[in-house]
């Protein structure tokens, strides 16, 4: 990753890329409808009743531990130079899974390079657009608002991509009928948050 060889870097990223995509795939593919039920999310949020739902709790660290490998490789790498490739290594990494309409592996990429840690080495970008537009999309103004239309028009074009799975866990919320803040007119289920999303970082 910190060698100079630019052609290299970009193959090792879209190899990368691909094996997140695969892996989060799996994880999403093993989440069980119930462990997202709104009445019982909302009963299994009390406590430390994790073992209830598995998966969510293994998308939850799978995030958080991307997110901090990426900050720990560009934090102690060797010197300036070396933090510089590996940040580029891992800006490509978030390119290839935007373009394997990978959201699930793009937000914990992009939330580890702009960490406040790694925003302080000002390390600049090889490529300032793509960071740029990669930035963009991570905007959470107006609940991931740019993110939301990308998804649209994906879905449009008959697109398959992994959503943000870190988000609709934070959203998945118990909507019963007796839950006096559920907005039926919106569809707003962002409501009782479950014990996990604490883990979220």
């Amino acid at each position: 990753i910190a060698g100079s060889d630019k052609s290299k870097r970009e193959e090792l990223a879209k190899e990368t890329a691909q094996n997140l995509k695969a892996y989060h795939a799996n994880l999403i593919k093993n989440l069980k409808p119930d462990e997202l039920n709104n009445d019982a999310l909302a009963n299994n949020a009390k406590g430390k009743e994790r073992e209830k739902y598995p998966n969510v709790v293994a998308i939850a660290q799978a995030y958080n531990n991307l997110k901090d490998m990426i900050i720990e490789d560009i934090l102690f790498a060797r010197s300036p130079e070396e933090q510089k490739n590996i940040y580029n290594f891992y800006l490509e990494v978030a390119h290839q899974a935007y373009l394997n309409n990978d959201i699930t592996s793009l937000m914990p990429i992009m939330s580890g390079l702009l960490d406040s840690s790694v925003d302080r080495l000002k390390i600049k970008p090889e490529d300032p657009e793509r960071k740029k537009i990669l930035t963009d999309l991570m905007d959470s103004g107006g609940h991931f608002k740019n993110l939301k239309e990308f998804t649209k028009k994906l879905e449009e074009k008959g697109e398959v991509y992994l959503p943000n799975m870190v988000e609709i866990i934070r959203s998945a919320t118990g909507a019963s009928s007796e839950n006096k803040e559920f907005d039926k007119d919106s569809g707003d289920l962002n409501l009782v948050k479950m014990d996990v999303v604490g883990m979220i970082q």
